[in-house]
């Protein structure tokens, strides 16, 4: 489909702690005394994954999202499933599995929730996949193409509103060197099938080699990426790196990797990895409020 244009939107903050954090992280400092300070309480409410205690073992989370009723679900790419979690951390419903099928996946890639709905985007079919309270079966939509090319989804505002990315390589593919790489953002009106420009937000490069049988690029890790948000009808753009989104908790000696998935008004959800690195898992922390600095 052909693109049309529309103004940047402003980032704003919103209720989200990930919309917080992407507001911190890229306002002025005139604009952040007017934020709350937001902290986590300790001990969690619930810790799902470690030590396989709970009979979980999580091979590759690749996202989370918050339910209207406070229920979690995080996604884990390895058996492409989507297990939700109860507020006190139990399995009460898994979604998905290895497959090309209605509620199956062949990459499965982000979880979203839109109120009672379940949203989750396979990035091998390109497609989106939402289970709606009781429906028969999950309702699957095609990701659009934009002149002619593939997109990728990057955030949902609604289980109709989407932010899509286009990938383009404007600079020729040398066989060794930088190659630019520009990332041009749409926002996708699923009902209406139509995306709409939002300009080209980032830009990147990768650093292409020859390697035996052909060319390989690996992304230069310090340029940072951009993280983006859909939180009530709003899109929220914030440019920076892993790190910023990185909580550490200490205990044990050494320090834990924890790192914000998702969130809601009331609770985060947070990714941490063991010391050795070989397990995963999901813990849930309580927001908790104070006034502004």
């Amino acid at each position: 489909m052909p693109a049309k244009t529309a103004a940047a939107v402003a980032c704003r903050p919103a209720p989200s702690v990930l919309a917080a954090a992407c507001v911190l992280a890229a306002a002025a400092p005139a604009r952040a005394q007017q934020l709350e300070q937001w902290t986590l309480a300790d001990p969690p409410l619930f810790e799902i994954g470690r030590d396989r205690g709970d009979g979980v073992l999580f091979e590759y989370v690749g996202g989370a999202a918050v339910m209207a009723d406070g229920s979690v679900l995080v996604a884990d790419r390895g058996p492409r499933q989507i297990l939700r979690l109860s507020p006190a951390g139990e399995v009460i419903e898994v979604y998905g599995g290895t497959g090309q099928g209605p509620g199956e996946f062949r990459w499965l890639q982000h979880v979203f929730a839109e109120g009672d709905t379940i949203l989750a985007y396979d990035s091998g079919a390109r497609r989106v996949t939402a289970w709606r309270p009781g429906a028969a079966e999950p309702e699957i939509r095609s990701l659009p193409q934009v002149n002619g090319m593939p997109t990728s989804l990057r955030a949902m505002a609604s289980s109709t509103a989407w932010l899509v990315e286009l990938n383009a390589y404007p600079a020729p593919d040398e066989r060794a060197g930088l190659k630019e790489r520009r990332r041009e953002f749409f926002s996708f009106d699923a009902d209406a099938d139509e995306a709409t420009s939002m300009g080209t937000w980032h830009v990147g490069y990768d650093f292409v080699h020859h390697v035996e049988g052909g060319n390989m690029a690996n992304s230069v890790p310090f340029l940072g990426a951009a993280r983006m948000a859909g939180v009530g009808g709003q899109w929220l753009f914030a440019p920076m790196d892993d790190a910023a989104l990185e909580l550490w908790s200490p205990g044990g000696g050494s320090p834990e990797r924890l790192t914000l998935l998702a969130g809601s008004d009331d609770v985060a959800v947070l990714l941490g990895r063991t010391q050795d690195l070989e397990e995963q898992f999901v813990q849930v922390r309580r927001i908790v409020r104070g006034s502004g600095p």
